[in-house]
């Protein structure tokens, strides 16, 4: 009984020490409180293990220090340290198995969603071959069945007036083969409507996990808006848009958009830096200056008048023009 009234007591005691330890608030020393965790309810201090004095490996494990839980943070860990031997011990105990039961939970949810997801991607397998399998059976009930291919090639209007009854006969079988490969049409179209919006689905999921902006009604709807206008630009047609459901293919061309973006703002910014070509300047004849020219033409015409000689008179001459 007194073991048991120990055991109780160190348990109670890790409790309250681990209530302490997982307060990140608090600012002082849990001395206080520590050292009231080795007190029984009776106020008397609680015995410590008492190891065989002969049993080496027992002395030896009681020397050996306790790390604190890994994941503490760094004041946890220096009041574990403080903590006496046993009730590191038995809260180091409780750390490894909920770390491990915590370990053992999250694995357990990967898996489970790893095999949901599987079963997921089998199931829309499944439902593609299905419709797959109905377009083929579709094709050989207009290629193969006899009904159909005469009710194709007969000319209604004229066998019911040549042979009602013949006319009657033949159009309730075709009517009724008719009514079959459109139920077959229904099913297939109905089995690919369900593909297809999972696919949106999947991808809605994808989008909103990859993009910030997605959660977001206006920016997302803006965001799908510009990336039309991109696709189409660069030649893709309204139906292949339309039919864009895969999250890759948005993300591929979302990153397209943008480095084209980005290429043409670099282009806008490089060529406003560049300095302009400056243009080849012609001076007209009349900005010329003459000034030179005239003091010479006029110094020339002096000495012409001057000496009268016909050379100078010349000279004169060309000097002016």
């Amino acid at each position: 009984m007194a073991e048991n009234n120990d055991a109780l007591r160190m348990d109670s005691a890790a409790d309250h020490i681990l209530s302490i330890l997982g307060d990140d608030s608090s600012d002082g020393a849990p001395n206080a409180e520590l050292e009231g965790a080795n007190y029984n309810g009776a106020g008397q201090e609680s015995p410590e293990p008492r190891g065989n004095g002969d049993d080496t490996a027992v002395e030896d494990e009681a020397d050996t220090p306790i790390d604190p839980p890994p994941s503490w943070k760094a004041d946890a860990k220096r009041r574990f340290r403080d903590l006496p031997r046993d009730l590191q011990k038995v809260i180091a105990d409780r750390e490894r198995e909920r770390e491990t039961h915590f370990s053992r939970t999250q694995q357990e949810t990967v898996e489970a969603r790893r095999a949901s997801l599987a079963e997921r991607a089998a199931v829309q397998n499944e439902r593609q071959a299905y419709a797959h399998g109905l377009t083929q059976l579709i094709d050989q009930i207009q290629t193969i069945d006899p009904v159909l291919a005469e009710g194709h090639r007969t000319d209604w209007t004229s066998l019911a007036r040549h042979n009602p009854a013949l006319a009657q006969a033949k159009w309730s079988q075709y009517q009724q083969r008719m009514q079959q490969l459109n139920a077959v049409a229904t099913q297939r179209q109905a089995i690919q409507g369900r593909i297809m919006q999972e696919q949106a689905q999947q991808a809605h999921a994808k989008l909103h996990a990859e993009l910030d902006f997605w959660k977001d009604d206006r920016k997302r709807e803006a965001f799908v808006s510009q990336l039309q206008k991109y696709l189409s630009g660069n030649g893709f047609t309204p139906n292949e848009i339309e039919n864009v459901a895969d999250a890759r293919a948005v993300l591929v061309a979302r990153k397209a958009m943008l480095y084209d973006q980005l290429m043409a703002q670099q282009a806008r910014i490089a060529a406003a830096r560049r300095p302009p070509t400056p243009g080849r300047v012609f001076r007209s004849q009349a900005s010329v200056d003459h000034s030179e020219g005239s003091t010479r033409a006029q110094k020339l015409k002096a000495r012409a008048a001057r000496t009268g000689r016909i050379d100078d008179a010349a000279a004169a001459v060309l000097a002016s023009l």
